[in-house]
């Protein structure tokens, strides 16, 4: 198993920047290593929610699901969406 992180200052409210960094169309706008992202249920994301996610780093490619254990909001300074993920890579 291995972990990335990435972190940067945007000068904007906390609320704009987490409604951009977790609405799943836009995450490849913002990560070079997903291809598409996408909600597997209509709605809105909540416990149980599935977003599936196709993409590639360091030339392997991956397909990985993530299911929702928290709905996403804001904990104290911080934004946050809790997921378990399963992920294959080719």
């Amino acid at each position: 198993m291995f972990r990335i992180e990435a972190s940067c200052e945007i000068e904007r409210p906390v609320e704009e920047v987490f409604a951009y960094l977790a609405d799943p169309a836009r995450i490849p706008e913002w990560n070079s290593s997903v291809l598409e992202c996408r909600v597997e249920q209509p709605g809105p994301i909540r416990v149980g929610t599935r977003i599936r996610t196709l993409g590639r780093i360091l030339g392997r490619h991956f397909d990985s699901t993530a299911e929702g254990l928290n709905r996403p909001g804001f904990f104290g300074d911080s934004a946050a969406w809790i997921c378990a993920a399963t992920t294959a890579s080719h």
